[in-house]
């Protein structure tokens, strides 16, 4: 399949499956999360919390991509880790991106088509490719690739299907119902796969809900530890040689 056959064909498949829980998705996420005490915004602070460890001290990313960010629920934690920053989310679901415009409307909104080519310092992609066709997800990576700038950051989170907790919500999750889980080393490959990037990172995370504060000091110790409920892998692209 050409990329612009796969464009359609995701287009299609994809915004016919989050359009119909665009303003139902945060309310479907909260319970499937009802479990994890902290639920959603544990959920999604978490990762903007790695994503601020892997950009690291110092200037703030003068860009930062939410890629399929849906209806923005990732917004409120990009803000608060990184004020300075201006943020574009994009979603194949515009009705998603309708409700994320409404909710943030200091935020730039875009249809995957219409990113810009070498315009961002960080392209954030979290819970994203397991809801892509296997077959598809390298073009997934080629679009991210084009749109961050040489030397910029990409960071994929995603569920850990070895985790049997996971499993369980997923199977339970209304708008998982397509998912196919990656395992960490998946991910690794596809990244590995396109020579213009280099993976910098690959962690696992979310052993404890926040209930148990006094273990979430362990999780750093626990980061190679293949039962995570989640993980991260983060990936750089080069800066071409006479630049």
């Amino acid at each position: 399949m050409s990329e612009s056959e796969y464009e359609e064909a995701t287009k299609v498949e994809i915004v016919t499956h989050f359009d119909s829980y665009a303003t139902e998705y945060e309310r479907a996420l909260a319970k499937n999360l009802r479990v994890i005490p902290g639920g959603t915004d544990y959920y999604f602070w978490n990762r903007v919390s790695k994503l601020s460890e892997c950009w690291g001290a110092g200037a703030e990313p003068e860009t930062i991509l939410d890629f399929g960010g849906g209806i923005g629920l990732a917004i409120p934690f990009l803000t608060s880790f990184f004020p300075q920053s201006e943020i574009t989310i994009t979603d194949e679901s515009i009705q998603s991106l309708e409700v994320a415009a409404s909710r943030h409307p200091f935020v730039k909104v875009l249809p995957p088509e219409k990113l810009p080519t070498a315009s961002f310092d960080v392209a954030f992609v979290a819970g994203v490719l397991h809801h892509v066709a296997p077959p598809e997800r390298v073009h997934v990576l080629r679009r991210l690739i084009r749109s961050v700038k040489p030397g910029g950051l990409i960071i994929f989170f995603e569920l850990n299907p070895v985790n049997p907790v996971t499993r369980r919500l997923v199977r339970m999750c209304p708008f998982d119902d397509n998912a196919v889980l990656m395992k960490m080393r998946d991910v690794q490959d596809l990244c590995e796969s396109e020579a213009e990037i280099v993976v910098e990172r690959s962690e696992y995370m979310v052993f404890f809900p926040p209930i148990f504060k006094p273990l979430l000091r362990l999780e750093r110790l626990l980061r190679r530890c293949p039962l995570g409920a989640q993980y991260f892998v983060s990936a750089r692209r080069q800066i071409p040689r006479n630049e």
